[in-house]
């Protein structure tokens, strides 16, 4: 939970910073109607633009200072609860999911429309296959992360070094260089003027993106 919500963090901040308008559009207005479905459409629009991820295009036009009349006040339960006052609450039942909002997942943004080549940190397969599976991709978008796992095991944040390399060598072949590696139907080199994003893992919880342009093919 930790790690995914550092993941979270840094991909809403990178996002608005590399995804084309296209694919921010089409999560804005998810994330309007999805809002919308449960029920927030009468709010002020000043709230609803409190539940959306910060867009740098929609965020300069809303005032996002918080309104005092939104905090709620402080319940007096917890105190006489703690004076035995006051029996245990009782466990709330789960309400049925929404089948207008099952109707309507979250989108989520084409990453392949701002990157060419994705290298990521080798935590695990674990950890590569909840890259693929969150983020949509290929399945042969993360081969350089499984053939470094595979020939170098798990080293850690290093591993983005690991793979930048081995996408510089095979292009998006590496699958074919371990036991049932994925390979696209053309095969592609580096090429000039191609994005490279890294992502990694640290401690602390921490979560860090570096974008590289290609300045030569290989």
């Amino acid at each position: 939970q930790i790690a995914g919500d550092a993941l979270k963090r840094n991909i809403t901040a990178l996002g608005p910073l590399v995804l084309p308008l296209k694919e921010q559009l089409k999560f804005f207005f998810n994330m309007v109607a999805r809002t919308a479905a449960r029920g927030k459409a009468g709010k002020p629009v000043k709230s609803l633009a409190r539940s959306l991820v910060p867009l740098p295009l929609f965020r300069s036009l809303v005032n996002f200072t918080p309104d005092p009349a939104d905090q709620p006040l402080p319940s007096p339960k917890p105190a006489a609860r703690a004076a035995g006052k006051l029996s245990p609450p009782r466990p709330r039942p789960e309400k049925p999911e929404d089948p207008l909002l099952k109707a309507l997942p979250p989108y989520v943004p084409d990453f392949t429309a701002a990157f060419e080549w994705i290298c990521v940190h080798t935590g695990g397969r674990a950890v590569i296959d909840a890259m693929e599976k969150n983020l949509a991709l290929p399945s042969h978008y993360l081969e350089p992360s499984r053939l470094s796992l595979y020939r170098y095991g798990n080293v850690s944040s290093a591993s983005i070094w690991y793979e930048l390399e081995l996408i510089a060598e095979n292009g998006n072949q590496c699958g074919a260089h371990r036991p049932d590696g994925n390979l696209p139907a053309v095969p592609r080199k580096l090429r000039r003027g191609d994005r490279v994003w890294q992502i990694a893992f640290g401690s602390g919880f921490k979560c860090n993106s570096v974008v590289w342009q290609c300045m030569r093919g290989s």
